[in-house]
């Protein structure tokens, strides 16, 4: 037989030709079907490590200003979920932190935590946030809503640090359950 196919399957009868094109297909799916079946399988181990999960894709963030800089750890206790923040003191003098609201978004549960951390310029505050009966799956993610409220410590301002009149700062939490 010859090696030009295709000129042959035109010289043939009809019915032969038919059988030739069906080979063509056949060929065409071996040659292109290996191509699809790697690409099927890299998509495949791509999914199934978890690189393309959206847990993966959102950044964790504690954002509460360029004054009060901060860091987040968000944990299952039992029934309860835990959010322990760390606010570090950017102003150029001492704060007295009053309290702190955190409001878990999408849900509305709300925890107010009362302080009288003063934390030094340069200095920083442990806030320790409690949601009762309320537990998130690993690695799952949760954006929270915080205002605190403080009073300065300036010496022009407020040299004894008293209860005067208070400031607030809002910011957000996105962080993933651990």
């Amino acid at each position: 037989m010859d090696s030009k196919k295709g000129q042959v399957a035109i010289k043939r009868p009809a019915v032969s030709a038919r059988h030739l094109r069906g080979q063509v297909a056949i060929e065409y799916l071996m040659t292109y079907g290996w191509a699809i079946l790697v690409l099927i399988i890299i998509i495949g181990l791509i999914l199934g490590s978890g690189i393309a999960s959206p847990s993966y894709l959102i950044s964790e963030e504690c954002s509460l200003g360029t004054k009060l800089p901060c860091t987040q750890f968000l944990y299952n206790d039992g029934a309860n979920l835990k959010l322990i923040v760390n606010v570090s003191n950017g102003f150029e003098y001492k704060i007295k932190i009053k309290n702190v609201k955190i409001t878990l978004v999408g849900k509305g549960e709300m925890t107010i935590v009362t302080t009288n951390d003063n934390p030094e310029s340069g200095g920083s505050a442990q806030i320790d946030a409690t949601f009762a009966g309320y537990n998130a799956p690993k690695d799952s993610s949760k954006k929270f809503q915080v205002n605190i409220t403080y009073y300065s410590c300036a010496s022009e301002v407020n040299p004894t640090c008293a209860d005067i009149p208070t400031r607030q700062i809002s910011g957000k939490i996105s962080s993933k359950t651990n």
